[in-house]
């Protein structure tokens, strides 16, 4: 009878060790999964950052292309001018 009560309290130790290193292993699975959380929000805030980069440099290279564009428009009128002269 002693051996079955012995047994049986090894048993129990070892299910609590078990107990203990499960909810450890659930608390690092939470943590990681926080961490994953707020990562995906710094990610798409970049994105968004991105986004506003590439489209004020966009615009700014549209304005460049209209100023080009513009600046051509002037000197072929000028070269009309001194042709005219």
């Amino acid at each position: 009878m002693a051996d079955i009560a012995a047994l049986a309290e090894e048993n129990a130790s070892g299910a609590e060790e078990i107990s203990a290193a499960t909810e450890e292993v659930m608390a690092s699975i939470r943590n990681v999964a926080n961490i994953a959380t707020e990562l995906n929000k710094v990610a798409k805030e970049l994105e968004k950052k991105v986004k506003k980069f590439k489209l004020s440099h966009e615009t700014a290279e549209g304005n460049k292309d209209k100023e080009t564009t513009e600046n051509n428009e002037d000197k072929t009128e000028v070269e009309k001018i001194k042709k005219l002269n």
